[in-house]
């Protein structure tokens, strides 16, 4: 699914033409195509068009054609079943939260999504970690040690770990943004509670910076009102006095 996300997005690679004619074939129809039709839909605010497609039969669009040219094929088997049905759960999930229809079923099969591992069961793992984490209000540490795909690479336990902010050692720094999608009010979560100054840049779809301040974290929490943001995809990023940079991706619907 990742491989597939850059392709579709790169159309730079069109020189290369396995790649283009992979694009071309995964393009027409594949299961690939439809779990990335439902993210476009959810980020455009469009939860009705998302839930249609949520809907329909997704195996019938499953697409292991083979050029007979460039010998290309795609991995659309049922190797990748897991992995789909992974993502499909997942965006079943966000409808849900966004229209507050949650219940005690979907929490449970959010926090089993959130536990898988990433190397097996696709990214689609971290969404939901990250959903997992605005539902509850609990930012978890993931150690995905023991985490192996099939070629073993990975580490090895998937268990999930809690931080309290009392133990930091070894503990990398993550944010999370919530809610995503918002209206231009948001608040900025720390795993790693940290009271240093921290430099926040927004950038819109076409690259030019429209917000930066200087801002501290109180007991981990910033939070942000940000006006006449008109609708779309923002990236946040944050600069610590490290210069460590982390990048947020969010959207903005009204």
């Amino acid at each position: 699914m990742d491989v597939w996300n850059s392709i579709v997005n790169d159309f730079s690679m069109d020189t290369c033409m396995e790649l283009h004619q992979f694009r071309l074939m995964a393009d027409s129809m594949s299961r690939f195509k439809h779990i990335t039709d439902i993210d476009r839909l959810i980020t455009m605010g469009n939860y009705t068009g998302a839930s249609g497609l949520l809907s329909m039969p997704i195996d019938a669009f499953a697409n292991t054609t083979t050029n007979t040219v460039t010998g290309v094929s795609i991995a659309d088997t049922t190797d990748a079943d897991g992995i789909v049905n992974n993502y499909i759960n997942y965006y079943k999930l966000l409808l849900k939260y966004m229209n507050s229809t949650l219940n005690a079923s979907d929490s449970s099969l959010l926090n089993v999504l959130a536990n898988k591992c990433p190397y097996i069961d696709g990214s689609v793992v971290f969404q939901s970690r990250t959903l997992y984490s605005i539902v509850f209000n609990d930012i978890k540490q993931y150690n995905d040690l023991g985490c192996v795909d099939k070629e073993g690479k990975g580490n090895d336990s998937c268990a999930a770990r809690h931080t309290n902010g009392t133990n930091n050692a070894g503990i990398e720094q993550q944010y999370l943004l919530q809610p995503n999608p918002n209206n231009g009010n948001f608040t900025l979560l720390q795993l790693v509670t940290d009271n240093t100054q921290v430099e926040v840049q927004i950038f819109n779809e076409i690259g030019s910076k429209i917000y930066q301040k200087q801002v501290l974290f109180e007991n981990g929490i910033s939070k942000f009102t940000i006006k006449d943001l008109n609708t779309g995809i923002y990236l946040l990023q944050l600069k610590e006095n490290t210069g460590k940079i982390y990048t947020v991706k969010f959207s903005v619907i009204y």
